[in-house]
């Protein structure tokens, strides 16, 4: 914390008197200070992030900085649920969702150290069954490439997204994943390849992932509160509740939820877990971040050797950089890449370390000047990356060139005008006076493909509805000819076209188009046709069991 002690060499102070003095730098120095009553850097911080949260439309949120070896801010704004009375503090536990495969990165560097794999391993070395389409990278594809997102494949993410495929049935399918880039040629964001790394993690290491993480990383670093999966949520109290806009209404993500009727989901979080399912505060997740910063050490302690922690900060795979929109903006302007888990970018000047989870959540450090950030929100949205460069720029005392209406516009604002004016474009390109070529209940049935497996198109009190796992359902409204679209329940930000292929007088294949996402979709067959009536009540009865509405996200 911030706090100058001036004395003066004419004014003696009596002994009660500095004794107190010194009682209360003890306290300061033990229990982070409020932000307003710093006297440095965050000065005003408290009222900026109050700001921000209103702007935001986020509930709560809290952070944790260090600097120099020492945790100058940790605390707490808002509450923990939308409309509740709870305060947020900096023993709040939230999701950090992808922050975990710097974990899981983190974890296999330890088996690195100890001889017992190499980033350069091929995976198969490992997984004797991974296979890919193509033989050279099943061969070829290595540990690092996994870690670095440079395979070249589609994401794939619904196969996790479904909630109904454990981790052997995934990495089962990998086999069909197309490629999108040639191997090795630019960066490529993949869940799948991370939860496969954590896979060779528990092969290599004879025991599970959250073993692992519990025993020689969270143990080590004092990570009391962090949990390895949201099922050990159970009977905290201090947690936060993820929330999302569905329209313009807050309300809980059903993603996290801890209902009873949420278990696809959290068969979502156990297979995914290597990617994206760690529980953790701020001040844990401090931790994390300093040991870091001080390359590998925490309290004493070494966790991992130097060039360890070099290498897992280096470039592994770079993305080229356009011009920059806005020169004073928080844009990276000279590069941006991989390292092995972490992002890696420039900002005013000096290169940042960092990571983020969909859930609200970013870790981040500016290793040459020591400063390390955490923020934790319960809301997914930008104002994580908002606040994390407010932190640098208060810490560097570099003046803000840009404001919060800067980054909502182009967070959330410009977004949504992007696809107003592209549902305009489609509306206008619209074949509006057609109907279906066959009645509703033609076009029931199951249909598949070798990605993904089955999706089942139903009839229900006169519409179509699509069920695809037990968490991803739509309901279905008739678009042109023989074209329905769909808005997901889950992901909420996903929107399909649904084309059903009509070949003598029967729908044999359905064509998707995911609206909003720029991955094609494997065309599916028809393989049978539903019991109508038994179909329809289970239908129902899973949408009931939600209890939320149909569009969310």
């Amino acid at each position: 914390m911030f706090l100058t002690l001036k004395c003066s060499q004419r004014h003696h102070v009596p002994a009660h008197k500095l004794a107190a003095i010194l009682v209360l730098a003890l306290l300061l120095a033990t229990f982070p200070v409020r932000a307003d009553e710093i006297l440095g850097p965050l000065a005003g911080f408290d009222k900026y992030v109050k700001a921000a949260l209103a702007d935001w439309k986020t509930p709560g949120m809290a952070i944790a900085v260090v600097k120099d070896g020492r945790v100058v801010l940790a605390r707490g704004y808002g509450v923990r649920r939308f409309g509740g009375q709870e305060q947020v503090d900096e023993q709040t536990i939230f999701p950090i969702a992808s922050v975990t495969k710097v974990f899981t990165a983190t974890c296999l560097a330890q088996l690195v150290e100890e001889g017992r794999l190499k980033w350069s391993d091929p995976v198969v070395k490992h997984l004797p069954e991974f296979e890919l389409y193509d033989p050279y990278l099943t061969k070829d594809v290595r540990l690092a490439d996994l870690l670095s997102h440079r395979t070249g494949l589609e994401t794939a993410d619904l196969l996790a997204y479904r909630g109904d495929y454990d981790r052997d049935e995934i990495l089962r399918r990998l086999r069909f994943l197309q490629p999108v880039a040639p191997f090795r040629s630019r960066y490529g964001y993949h869940n799948l390849m991370v939860v496969t790394a954590g896979e060779v993690l528990e092969r290599v290491a004879q025991e599970s992932w959250p073993v692992f993480l519990r025993t020689r990383l969270l143990q080590p670093l004092g990570m009391r509160a962090t949990l390895a999966s949201p099922r050990e949520l159970q009977g905290l109290r201090n947690v936060a509740t993820p929330h999302l806009l569905s329209g313009r209404r807050l309300i809980p993500d059903p993603a996290w939820s801890r209902d009873a009727g949420a278990e696809g989901f959290r068969r979502l979080h156990d297979t995914v877990a290597p990617a994206g399912a760690i529980q953790s505060n701020v001040v844990d997740m401090i931790k994390f971040v300093h040991m870091y910063l001080n390359e590998g050490v925490l309290d004493g302690h070494r966790l991992l050797r130097t060039e360890t922690i070099r290498e897992l900060l280096a470039p592994h795979s770079v993305v080229p950089i356009e011009a920059t929109p806005k020169p004073n903006f928080a844009y990276p302007r000279f590069f941006f890449g991989s390292g092995l888990g972490w992002w890696l970018r420039d900002y005013r000047g000096r290169k940042v370390v960092y990571h983020g989870g969909s859930s609200g959540a970013v870790a981040a450090m500016m290793p040459e000047e020591n400063i390390g950030v955490v923020v934790l929100a319960n809301r997914g949205c930008g104002v994580v990356y908002m606040v994390m460069h407010d932190v640098f720029d208060r810490m560097l005392r570099i003046p803000r060139t840009w404001t919060n209406h800067d980054w909502l516009v182009d967070a959330e604002e410009n977004p949504q005008k992007d696809m107003e004016a592209m549902n305009a474009r489609m509306e206008a390109k619209r074949a509006k006076d057609t109907k279906p070529s066959l009645p509703l209940a033609e076009y029931v049935g199951s249909y598949e493909c070798d990605l993904y497996g089955k999706l089942e198109i139903r009839e229900d009190e006169g519409s179509l509805r699509l069920q695809f796992g037990p968490n991803i359902m739509a309901t279905l409204r008739h678009w042109e000819h023989d074209t329905f679209r769909g808005k997901l329940t889950f992901p909420s930000d996903d929107e399909w076209f649904l084309r059903f292929v009509v070949a003598d007088g029967k729908p044999g294949r359905l064509e998707i188009e995911r609206i909003f996402w720029h991955e094609p979709m494997p065309a599916f067959r028809r393989v049978r046709e539903l019991d109508l009536k038994s179909e329809v009540v289970s239908f129902t009865r899973s949408v009931a069991s939600l209890r939320l509405p149909l569009i969310w996200f």
